[in-house]
C-alpha cells in the first residue's frame, strides 16, 4: 500500500500500472491481487485510507478550534 500510495500520489492514478506497483514495492503480481484483487481494489483502498487519514486530520482540526460554529468554519481552511 505504501508503494502504490507514492505512486499514485506522485503521477496520478490513471498513469500508474500495477506492474510499477509492483516494482516499487518490490513483491509479486500474486500478492498484489491476492490482497486488493484488482487494480481497482488498489485504488479503492487507497482512497479509503486517504479519506481516514484526511478525517482524522480535519477532526483533530476542529476539535482544537472548540465549538463556536464560525471558529470551526474558518478552522476548515486552516487544516493541514
Amino acid at each position: 500500500m505504501a508503494a502504490a500510495s507514492e505512486l499514485f500520489y506522485e503521477n496520478g492514478i490513471a498513469s500508474i500500472g500495477i506492474d510499477a506497483v509492483r516494482d516499487r514495492a518490490g513483491v509479486g503480481l500474486k500478492g498484489i491481487y491476492r490482497e486488493f484483487g484488482s487494480k481497482a481494489g488498489l485504488v479503492s483502498a487507497y482512497l479509503d485510507r486517504r479519506d481516514e487519514q484526511w478525517m482524522m486530520r480535519l477532526e483533530a482540526r476542529l476539535g482544537e478550534v472548540g465549538d463556536d460554529p464560525r471558529q470551526r468554519l474558518l478552522g476548515l481552511f486552516d487544516a493541514p
